[in-house]
């Protein structure tokens, strides 16, 4: 991740961090500099990082700068965050069911799509490129996982990587879980997210994060086993 000050009429407008996952460039920790104004900053940003994705704090004045400069909204967000310990009480995995490996697996686009009732091939790419290299966080094997049936079929699964470049002290990630709509109600959505949790300890990293988009009814689950709410943000596509 690069920190990169951007300009506009002549002047320095805005700074934030850019990343390259392969893809798209991934903006963050965007701040509009003194003696500029939010339409200054989004206009240096969609000149310079054309088609980017960037996220913003969701009560800041430049998103409705951004959108008013051409950029899409593509997901209202929260971040939550938990600590490693106390660890959550353990919970019996349901007869038939076993926990394997975290590994890519072909069925995890039909899985996601599944479960997400939508078009998942951006995502898809971005998860392929976890396991490919790494990035943008390598995979922690100890808190990922594929859940599979009595049958061999994928039910379900999480992919946890840290520590993430985008926040400030050292943090593991879930960045995707889930269950498949023929498995769901069973309580399988806590057994992967215990075993994100307890696998943090041979991680070394103290605190495990997630993003949740809003209404999304699975903050319910979160809130249930500790996650708190940390941040609200939009993530805007620029021109």
């Amino acid at each position: 991740m690069t920190a990169r000050v951007l300009a506009h009429g002549g002047r320095e407008a805005v700074r934030a961090d850019v990343r390259d996952d392969g893809h798209e460039h991934v903006v963050s920790r965007v701040e509009v500099l003194p003696g500029a104004t939010p339409d200054d900053a989004a206009a240096a940003l969609v000149q310079a990082l054309p088609g980017a994705r960037v996220g913003v704090q969701a009560d800041e004045p430049l998103v409705p700068a951004l959108e008013a400069a051409g950029a899409r909204v593509v997901r209202r967000s929260r971040d939550m965050a938990r600590a490693a310990s106390p660890l959550p009480a353990p919970t019996l995995l349901p007869a038939g069911l076993a926990i394997v490996p975290a590994a890519w697996d072909e069925r995890l686009a039909d899985l996601r799509v599944a479960a997400y009732g939508l078009d998942e091939a951006q995502d898809e790419r971005a998860l392929r490129e976890v396991f490919a290299s790494g990035r943008p966080a390598p995979p922690l094997a100890a808190s990922s996982a594929r859940l599979l049936d009595a049958q061999g079929a994928l039910v379900g699964h999480v992919l946890t990587a840290g520590p993430v470049p985008w926040a400030d002290a050292p943090t593991a990630w879930v960045l995707d879980v889930a269950v498949h709509p023929s498995a769901q109600g069973r309580g399988l959505g806590h057994v992967l997210l215990e075993h994100a949790l307890n696998g943090l300890a041979l991680a070394g990293l103290p605190t495990l994060g997630l993003t949740v988009t809003d209404g999304n009814p699975a903050a319910r689950l979160y809130a249930a086993l500790g996650f708190v709410e940390t941040r609200r943000s939009t993530s805007l596509r620029l021109p």
